[in-house]
Formats: C-alpha cells, structure tokens, sequence
C-alpha cells in the first residue's frame, strides 16, 4: 500500500567553511524515509529555489522537489502549513532543528500544533503498521523505545537515525525543481542575528581554603567515566566495552549469550 510522506528540508551551513550545504538532520530524514516501504515522498523547502545546495537532497535519489518560493526574512510557518493541510493523510518527517538562524527546533511544533496533528520527537527509524506509525525513537545509551501515533503525525528525526545517503552528481542534476510563490508573511522578531556562542561552564564554588586552592578547584576539569584505549588487544577492547554496556544497563551482569561459532567474550 502506497503511504504519502512529507520530509521538510532546510538549508544547512558547513561549520568551518559557512557555505550552503544540505542540514544533516534533514538529510537522515530524507534516508530514514526512503527506507519506508511503499512510500511516495515529498520533499518540501521554504525559501529561494534558486538555491544549489537544494540539489544535494535530490542527488540522495529523490526525482523531484517542491519549494514554496519567499523572500529570507518571511515566516516559513504559514506557507508549509497550508501544503500540509493540502495533505492532511500524509506522515511529515523533519529533522529535530536547523543549521542556521534560530535553530531552535519549534518549526515542527508550530506546525503540529497549528495542523492538530500529533508530534513524535527523537526519531532513530519509523514504520507503518496499518493505519498507524511506528516510530523508534533513540534514548541514551543506544537504546531504543518504540511509539505508535496516527499515520498524519509530525515525527523529528535526531542524529540516531541513519547517516544520510551519499549525494550522486547525475541524480542532483536530473532531480526536478518545482517552484511555488507563495504569499509574504513579515516574520516578525525583535532583535538581531548573531553566531551561536557555547553555553558558559558553571564554576565549583569552595568556601574553605586558600585563594590558590579555591581558584584550582573552580579550574580543574571534572574526571568524568570516559576511558580511551590506545591501539588495545582485542581481549582488553571487548572486555571494555563489555563494561560499558553493563554500566548502562544495555547488557545486564547475569544475561547469557547463546553459543556460536564465535568465542564468548571472557568475564
């Protein structure tokens, strides 16, 4: 059975260069949803068609691409909430934030709650089951929690979900544009633009003791649970990450593995 799905793509900006590029979350949506059986995508974009970035999503094997065409500084929201509402049966895939602007990943939310539709965060794979999606969402650890929702629902894909596919030049330049005008919406913000910046680390505070002691104590790093093994045997690999998946609660102290042709990892 054929099942619409909706990915909304974005631009992204490379880190070191700052060029356009394909927003890599939005690229695991595009892999994650080629990978649903009997899908027919759609890949949707808010902004300049005239945009070669937008290329790299159809160089991932996707035929063509609907842009809702509008200037830099128009909300985004409105547009891609009437072609959702145009598809109100299809499931919308989106990658949890952006690359630049705001990034603060509220785009889908606006759009599930304007639509009624229900949200899914954290997607690592989805599938339908019937009349339903189920999504599978990635948790600390690599674990993982399945969720049934509606076949509508807006589902985030986080970076646990497969890596994007590679782009091929020949299918980037055969995909189709399709170009949408759409209506111009002020997207109304009071303040200005400026590059994300890292969050300040809180310092220890010591009462007691000297200047020298209170000063090394708030600049000391914290010896976290990390370990890094150095070209390590294989026995000495497999025994820590044997620890590793105890200490998350992933591999319990009395679980069995069944017998193979391969050696038991020793205790």
């Amino acid at each position: 059975m054929t099942a619409g799905v909706i990915v909304l793509v974005s631009l992204g900006r490379h880190p070191v260069s700052g060029r356009p590029r394909r927003a890599l979350l939005d690229a695991r949506a595009v892999t994650l949803a080629r990978s649903i059986e009997g899908a027919k995508l759609d890949l949707v974009h808010a902004g300049d068609d005239r945009e070669p970035a937008l290329r790299d999503y159809l160089g991932m094997g996707v035929a063509r691409m609907s842009v809702l065409t509008m200037a830099d500084d128009d909300d985004i929201v409105p547009p891609l909430l009437a072609h959702l509402q145009a598809r109100p049966d299809a499931l919308v895939l989106a990658g949890e934030r952006a690359e630049q602007g705001e990034a603060s990943g509220m785009v889908p939310y606006l759009l599930a709650d304007r639509s009624d539709r229900p949200l899914v965060p954290g997607a690592a794979g989805v599938s339908f089951d019937g009349e339903r999606v189920v999504v599978a969402q990635g948790l600390p650890g690599g674990r993982r929690r399945e969720v049934a929702a509606p076949r509508n629902a807006i589902v985030t894909v986080s970076s646990a979900a497969p890596e994007p596919a590679p782009v091929a030049f020949a299918q980037a330049r055969r995909g189709v544009i399709e170009a949408t005008p759409c209506e111009s919406t002020p997207y109304m913000i009071d303040g200005r633009w400026q590059a994300a910046r890292p969050k300040p680390r809180r310092l220890k505070i010591v009462g007691d003791g000297s200047a020298a002691d209170r000063m090394r104590a708030a600049t000391q790093m914290v010896q976290g649970r990390a370990e890094l093994l150095d070209h390590p045997e294989a026995d000495e690999a497999a025994r820590a990450i044997l620890d590793y998946l105890r200490r998350e609660g992933i591999v319990r102290p009395g679980d069995r593995q069944k017998k193979s042709a391969t050696p038991d990892v020793p205790d």
